[in-house]
C-alpha cells in the first residue's frame, strides 16, 4: 500500500487525481487478486489467476513510472 500512501504527494489538479484515482484501483486490484491466488483450487487456477495479478501490478508500475518520468510529485 506505499504506491497509495506516496500518491498523496501528487497535484491537486486534474492530471493528480485522475493518475491517483488510477492508482487506487489497480493497487486495490493487486490486493484483491492476490487474496484470489492464495486461494487458488489447482495449478492451472493459481497460473491463470497470477496472471491477472502480474497485469494488475503491471498498470500500477506503469503509473508510478508516468509520475516519475513526468516528475509530478512534490521535491521531483
Amino acid at each position: 500500500m506505499d504506491s497509495i500512501k506516496s500518491i498523496t504527494n501528487l497535484p491537486n489538479n486534474r492530471i493528480g487525481w485522475t493518475i491517483t484515482d488510477q492508482i487506487i484501483r489497480s493497487s486495490i486490484s493487486v490486493a484483491a487478486n492476490y487474496r484470489a491466488v492464495c486461494r487458488s483450487k489447482s495449478n492451472r487456477d493459481f497460473i491463470s489467476k497470477m496472471g491477472t495479478e502480474i497485469e494488475a501490478a503491471n498498470e500500477t508500475l506503469f503509473w508510478l513510472e508516468m509520475i516519475k518520468e513526468a516528475k509530478l510529485m512534490a521535491g521531483d
